[in-house]
């Protein structure tokens, strides 16, 4: 689904799922779920029901459509399906993780990760325990979480591990040059991930990148603008002055996110906010 936003001219790319469902991965039609009273079938019967009503274009809701659905997911997964790349299947961890980057906040300790050669290492720390504490750097080799050795372990795996409640408590060890580093036990916290980043360049030109559209993006976005285009007078009151500097605004990369947070940035642009709009196309309708 494309998203353009008309009082800016820019495009702003979303990517929605199709669909998710828990029938991929089974033999047998009949065979019981977890869900009590519900067999695997019947629990496709809804999900097609969800594809046929929402899915980005129309599709036939007829048993041989069906079928050809059903063998399909089992030879080649749902985006051969639905014959489209974006849609996929999600399990309930998946569709947490997933909600987690659509509001740019989770439970953590503060770090972004990386895996580089099979190991996982600190790639940054945001504002959070971790960066609180002192006691981690960048590079920083993750090896141990509670007790446990995660030394090879796919870094999806490790972030889940680290990754929980807020308020909750875990231990995390690394090693940094070679040396193993006495483990740190932190308390989760709310983390909220920047999306919006700016950098003042020369002649008075500041170039703004938002790397997606979560549900803090408006926020941080209006943060980085306002404080470079306020004037603050000596009554305390404010002027907004918009010639004060040019703002390059860089969108190249972001895969999409929430449209609220889309609309509510093309308002900023318009001359008329109240009727700011943005227009969809969904393959050619």
């Amino acid at each position: 689904m494309r998203a353009i936003a008309v009082c800016i001219g820019l495009a702003f790319v979303l990517i929605f799922s199709g669909c998710a469902s828990l029938f991929a991965g089974v033999n047998q039609p009949d065979v019981k779920s977890s869900v009590a009273g519900n067999t695997i079938a019947e629990q496709f019967d809804e999900q097609w029901k969800l594809i046929v009503e929402g899915f980005v274009r129309p599709i036939p809701d007829t048993p041989e459509e069906k079928n050809a659905c059903i063998e399909k997911i089992f030879a080649k997964g749902w985006s051969h399906c639905l014959n489209d790349t974006n849609s996929g299947y999600l399990t309930k961890k998946d569709y947490i993780s997933f909600q987690e980057q659509a509001q740019g906040s989770f439970g953590g300790i503060g770090s972004r990760l990386q895996n580089v050669q099979t190991q996982t290492i600190i790639e940054e720390l945001l504002e959070g325990p971790a960066k609180k504490s002192g006691m981690f750097e960048r590079g920083d080799l993750i090896i141990e979480v509670d007790g446990e050795d995660v030394i090879g372990m796919p870094t999806t795996a490790i972030i889940s591990k680290i990754r929980g409640d807020a308020g909750t408590d875990v231990s995390i060890g690394v090693e940094r040059g070679g040396i193993k580093q006495k483990p740190v036990t932190l308390t989760r916290a709310t983390i909220i991930l920047p999306s919006v980043t700016a950098q003042d360049l020369d002649n008075n030109i500041t170039h703004v990148r938002m790397s997606e559209f979560t549900m803090h993006t408006e926020k941080q976005f209006f943060k980085e603008v306002n404080e470079r285009l306020l004037i603050n007078l000596p009554d305390g009151r404010h002027i907004f002055d918009p010639t004060l500097r040019k703002f390059i605004y860089d969108v190249r990369g972001n895969p999409g996110g929430l449209l609220y947070s889309v609309t509510a940035i093309a308002r900023f642009f318009s001359d008329d906010p109240d009727h700011c709009f943005v227009f969809y196309e969904t393959l050619g309708r």
